[in-house]
């Protein structure tokens, strides 16, 4: 019989969690474990005095119950202090997230439940390391008591709940971030590493690999990072041996440099080294913060390059550090962006905060209208009409200058309040089709019956367009306001929000503008309460589509001709599907076509990366050849010519992981495994390549994010990528799901076989793990490319060989699962 719940009882949820907790453990596991054991003992021994319940660990968290929102909120800002002295004295480079809400608590047979409880573990992975989240009910409850301080968090939608939150961060005196007195280093990253006393005396640093060291941790999360990955950024043409005796030898620099006389300035821990944050102040990270509390660094309103400046003159540190920084400086950009759109909503048309942030945003990108609008509606309410009108006319002569446009109908019109009735309308100029091979998508117009609807439908516009152009694959253009497109575009994207009652219909269509063909559409049910929780999982199934769409499109109109008529994009194009056959005739025939298109075009990037994947597929495509260093090298040669080319394409980060994991060198290929996933998080084909390399790596957590997050996209998966989904699911122990995936794949690739008998044997299936390992040497010796047929021990030997798996407990049990009984 089941058990009968207790009667719900109001409650302030406190949920906590070690940040980085899986990185830690995989640098020292015994001593990660015997510290956490501690910390959990510190939560339960101080529970007693602030009223509290414990409830639970969670592995490498805690749940606990409060009575009332002071009494939580005390507690927290203590432990922060307490596991702060505690971690500190052990050199435990981490901190603990703690969040904080209130709501209804069920229990049972010793253990609570609720929806409640799921809120706070939500808002404890918002928080930040050290510090306190708490949700918009606990700030309204302790609001006015006086004891502390408020910091907005954002409005962020979370996995699994219905709406965004409102969240706030606790500011106190004592939280474990907040700087100690006494041997303070700003450390400042804008043109050039910088590193200065409290009294703002420069301190000299005249090694550049120091200067690059210290600049990396200083922009790394939580100001730390895996040793031997730094050492693999700053040196990646030396051994792993000699580039630990590098950093050996920097780190001794950069330490007194930062620490002078005194010690700490470099927290070693374990295989963990970084920056001590109660020691340092980094400028970047202090402006983003600052804008969380609503204030402005002078440096946004004067300069739009500064995220370009940052750690300028280190771009020769290593090709690798240098892809590093590209996308670093990309991410803090937008990070800006992101903060200063959040103030725009935060506060009142008539106050500075508000004009600060819209000058701020145009100064960034100066083509921003809602930046404009709200700065003109500023000025009008302040009864300042010229400064209106010169907003208005700096924003129109920039549009027209830039992109010949003019500005949209809803600034048009504004402005049009302030000018009078009789002034008439801007006449559009012709849109121009933007340069380069890639073909062009514009974003029409997005309707909706209401004005509120409508209100959601433009943001949703505005992220969809943000998302779609982290795509190569294709150029983004919007037609603002959905004006007719006159230009000679390849695809126009238009989208209608219906609402049936209490429910709505989103459409979403693609068509070619000539004929007026749907090309692609689909449609999208949901509740209005769920809109904005939904708008991101369907910003990113809508632009995966695409990504499959398209290109599909783009092959069936172009490559019905001769090769030799196709352009340079198109040629690409038919390259990259024929990559997909996994066959060596369309190896051959792909490496034609990238070959062609390098000397058509020395600069598109996408054939480069192509032709470096051919290289680093050979032994799969072609099973039983000798390796040949010259085409290890070559393939080494393009990828990096691909990212130097191209830093921001998610693409060219892939075959440099995979290049560089084909030669051993795990620590680079981990490094753009992830700036690949994070450079395009909503394209399927990147995340499922991403995850498969870090698979190989054993990392295990992000792997399976990765897969995760390309499942929720779309489940159109090419039989080659259930191939690689295989593979991902036998390193993560989900073994049924492995053999699942191998027969979706078809045996696309001749090794899938290979894994779905490792799985079998992990199941104890051994029947039909003999079937498995009989399709194996059935399907290789096919594809055979050696001197003479193989056996079956030639085919192990090379299936054991062919991937660049890193740890060698892995390849010992997948030689033990796949041997001949």
């Amino acid at each position: 019989m089941q058990a009968r719940s207790e009667r719900a009882t109001l409650k302030s949820i406190l949920f906590a969690d070690l940040a980085q907790y899986s990185r830690l453990t995989a640098a020292d596991e015994l001593g990660t474990l015997d510290l956490v054991s501690q910390c959990f003992e510190l939560f339960q021994i101080h529970c007693e005095e602030f009223g509290a319940e414990f409830i639970k660990t969670t592995g490498d968290g805690v749940l606990i119950l409060f009575d009332g929102v002071s009494s939580a909120i005390d507690y927290a800002v203590f432990m922060q202090g307490s596991l702060a002295d505690l971690l500190d004295r052990r050199a435990f480079y981490s901190r603990f997230r703690i969040g904080l809400h209130i709501g209804e608590v069920h229990r049972r047979e010793g253990d609570v439940f609720g929806h409640a409880i799921n809120v706070a573990a939500r808002v404890q992975a918002m928080a930040e390391p050290g510090g306190v989240c708490v949700t918009q009910d606990v700030y309204w409850a302790a609001r006015n008591t006086g004891r502390w301080s408020f910091r907005f968090a954002g409005r962020p939608a979370l996995k699994n709940l219905p709406e965004p939150l409102t969240l706030y961060n606790v500011v106190a005196s004592n939280l474990a971030d907040v700087p100690e007195s006494g041997h303070q280093r700003l450390i400042s990253v804008i043109d050039g590493l910088g590193l200065y006393r409290e009294d703002g005396e420069a301190i000299a640093l005249r090694s550049p690999k120091a200067q690059a060291l210290i600049g990396y941790l200083a922009l790394s999360s939580n100001f730390q990072e895996v040793h031997d990955r730094v050492a693999t950024l700053i040196w990646p043409e030396r051994s792993p041996i000699a580039a630990r005796r590098a950093l050996a030898n920097c780190l001794q620099i950069a330490e007194k440099s930062i620490a002078g006389d005194s010690a700490g300035g470099i927290v070693r821990r374990g295989k963990i080294i970084g920056l001590s944050p109660a020691r340092i102040t980094v400028d970047v990270v202090r402006m983003l913060k600052d804008l969380g509390e609503g204030k402005i660094d002078d440096l946004l309103l004067r300069r739009s390059d500064w995220s370009d400046a940052i750690l300028f003159g280190l771009e020769d540190t290593s090709d690798l550090f240098n892809a590093w920084l590209s996308v670093t400086r990309h991410n803090w950009r937008d990070h800006a962006l992101e903060a200063l759109e959040a103030m725009l909503e935060r506060f009142e048309t008539s106050e500075p905060a508000m004009r600060r942030a819209a000058n701020a945003l145009l100064v960034l990108e100066p083509s921003h209208e809602r930046a404009a609008r709200c700065l003109i509606r500023h000025h009008a309410e302040l009864q300042n009409v010229a400064a209106a009108m010169r907003v208005y006319e700096n924003l129109r002569d920039f549009l027209r200058e830039r992109y010949q446009l003019l500005p949209s109908v809803e600034t048009t019109a504004l402005i049009e309040e302030l000018r009078g009735p009789d002034t008439p309308l801007f006449s559009r100029k012709k849109t121009p089709r933007p340069s380069g091979p890639a073909p062009t998508l514009a974003v029409g117009k997005f309707e909706a019956r209401t004005k509120e609807i409508s209100l959601l439908v433009s943001g949703f516009r505005s992220e969809l367009i943000s998302n779609l152009s982290k795509f190569r694959e294709f150029t983004v253009i919007e037609l603002k306001d959905g004006a007719k497109d006159d230009s000679d575009t390849d695809y126009v994207l238009t989208a209608q929000c219906v609402d049936h009652r209490d429910e709505m219909q989103l459409v979403v269509s693609v068509s070619d503008p000539e004929t007026n063909q749907i090309i692609w559409s689909d449609s999208f049910r949901f509740s209005l309460g769920d809109w904005l929780s939904l708008q991101k999982q369907l910003v990113g199934r809508i632009a995966s589509t695409l990504e499959v769409y398209l290109s599909h499109d783009r092959l069936s109109r172009q490559v019905r001709g001769l090769p030799q008529n196709l352009s340079i994009y198109d040629a690409w194009l038919r390259g990259e599907e024929l990559l997909t056959h996994w066959t060596p005739d369309a190896d051959d025939e792909a490496e034609r076509l990238f070959e062609g298109v390098i000397v058509a075009d020395p600069n598109f990037a996408p054939a480069y990366a192509s032709l470096a994947s051919i290289h680093n597929a050979r032994q799969f495509i072609r099973p039983g050849i000798p390796a040949d260093p010259s085409k290890t090298k070559a393939a080494a040669e393009l990828a990096h010519r691909a990212v130097a080319l191209d830093p921001l394409d998610a693409r060219n980060h892939l075959v440099v992981a995979w290049s560089t994991a084909m030669t051993r060198q795990f620590q680079q290929s981990e490094v753009h495994y992830e700036l690949a996933a994070e450079l395009n998080p909503n394209s399927p084909k990147t995340l499922v390549s991403a995850a498969l390399g870090m698979a190989f790596m054993g990392r295990i957590d992000p792997a399976s994010h990765f897969l995760e997050r390309a499942m929720d996209l779309t489940s159109m998966f090419l039989d080659y990528q259930w191939s690689h989904i295989a593979v991902i699911r036998y390193f993560a122990g989900d073994f049924e799901g492995a053999i699942e995936a191998a027969d979706r794949s078809k045996n696309a690739i001749v090794d899938t076989a290979g894994w779905k008998t490792a799985a079998l044997r992990k199941l104890g299936r051994t029947d039909e793990a003999r079937a498995a390992l009989m399709q194996l040497h059935a399907s290789i010796t096919m594809a055979w490319a050696g001197p003479a047929a193989p056996t079956l021990k030639d085919i192990l030997d090379w299936f054991l060989a062919a991937f660049p798996i890193k740890r060698d407990e892995d390849r010992r049990d997948l030689a033990r699962l796949c041997q001949v009984e």
